[in-house]
């Protein structure tokens, strides 16, 4: 039941690279390293909430054919065409247009949620990756503030798109207020051991 010599080489292998890696590679950016596994975690579901975004966006805009610019318009029939061989007709005029709920304000709302996002989110994963080689936080620290702002951008924009306040301000707060403890942790541990 054992593996074969290949198996094995390539294990071997794979753990010399690992261990290269890690020489160049200062420890604390390394999955073994369960604060960067959880700010890896939290870049991954933030990177995949903003792709999601713009994909609802761009199927919003192709089911409605409520495109930005003319010149989308008048590509993606030809391209839909293209790929279906020229079976797949489009609506064109907007009475035709089917009717989704507040349509005319989901595309909008989304895009200000993409918005919203595009400032927020980067700033605050590169202060947390700043946060995590200055400060070197607790993993369970660490957690709680990924945690927090990664529930804090997904309310966000839930309630950004249903029109709910006050959890679009409170979740826009409670996510600002991650980024600000991020910032103090991050000018303390500068401060004290300069």
């Amino acid at each position: 039941m054992g593996g074969s010599p290949n198996n094995h080489k390539t294990f071997q292998k794979n753990m010399q690279v690992q261990e290269a890696i890690e020489k160049v590679v200062t420890p604390e950016l390394t999955i073994r390293n369960p604060v960067f596994r959880s700010f890896a975690l939290t870049a991954g579901v933030l990177g995949l909430k903003m792709v999601a975004n713009n994909l609802v966006v761009q199927s919003l805009r192709n089911m409605t054919n409520n495109f930005a610019y003319a010149e989308d318009r008048a590509l993606f029939p030809a391209f839909w065409n293209a790929l279906s061989g020229g079976n797949y007709t489009r609506r064109t005029k907007p009475e035709d247009k089917p009717t989704l709920p507040q349509q005319s304000e989901l595309i909008p709302r989304l895009n200000a949620a993409a918005i919203n996002d595009a400032v927020n989110v980067p700033i605050f994963l590169l202060l947390s990756f700043t946060w995590i080689l200055v400060a070197k936080p607790s993993e369970e620290t660490a957690a709680k503030v990924f945690g927090t702002f990664v529930a804090s951008r997904l309310v966000h924009v839930f309630s950004f798109v249903a029109r709910v306040q006050p959890f679009r301000v409170l979740s826009y707060l409670t996510g600002a207020g991650a980024t600000g403890y991020v910032v103090g942790c991050l000018l303390k541990a500068v401060y004290y051991n300069s």
